[in-house]
């Protein structure tokens, strides 16, 4: 069974939990997640459902004294490594992050149903399962409405290839990071002041 994603910070085996290191914050060698760090402010008045039922599930997971604490997190279904921080998504759906929190809430996802994460610089985004995309945290910029396949967050910009193939940029465009180009793509990375993206052809263009 292959790695599907690593770097310095983590990897992840496809059906398996995220295995990291570099950042003691993380998962640790047996690829257990820790839970997510409590720096969220937040009334539990201004909270919705979900993200009520991870916490739930979170103090579920200390109180639990016989075995491993965190055998009540389900399995990861994919992993992204930000700056200082990483946020999965779990097999329910449901986004769980650790590392640095700032003061901006960038371990602290929405709750709800998720595809995928992306954990850019200091803020995160992903896309729901409706296909709207929803991003947290430092500089982020608010998201486009409509349908997403992917999202990809940089430093201050983000992209998205929508369920039509074109790619959607929103942010700083200071070096015309925000302007991409037209055509039809399967996926996008942003990077710092820069995107790429591969074609429908197969071709890359930067």
């Amino acid at each position: 069974m292959g790695v599907w994603s690593c770097c310095w910070q983590c990897c992840f085996w496809p059906g398996a939990l995220a295995a990291c290191g570099g950042d003691t914050s993380g998962p640790d060698a047996d690829g257990i997640a820790p839970r997510p760090e409590e720096s969220d402010s937040r009334s539990d008045a201004g909270r919705d459902d979900d993200e009520r039922d991870v916490d739930d599930r979170n103090n579920d997971a200390d109180m639990d004294d016989e075995g491993d604490p965190y055998d009540n997190f389900p399995p990861f279904k994919s992993v992204s490594a930000g700056h200082s921080y990483t946020c999965g998504v779990m097999s329910d759906g449901a986004i769980s992050c650790w590392g640095d929190n700032g003061s901006s809430g960038t371990a602290t996802p929405p709750g709800g149903s998720f595809d995928s994460v992306s954990a850019g610089f200091a803020h995160g985004c992903g896309v729901r399962s409706d296909g709207s995309v929803a991003c947290w945290g430092y500089d982020q910029a608010t998201p486009p409405g409509g349908s997403f396949d992917s999202v990809s967050a940089g430093v201050s910009h983000n992209c998205g290839v929508r369920s039509n193939g074109s790619v959607v940029c929103w942010g700083n465009d200071e070096y015309g990071e925000a302007t991409p180009p037209g055509g039809s793509f399967d996926s996008v990375s942003a990077g710092r002041i820069h995107i790429c993206g591969v074609r429908s052809d197969g071709s890359v263009v930067c």
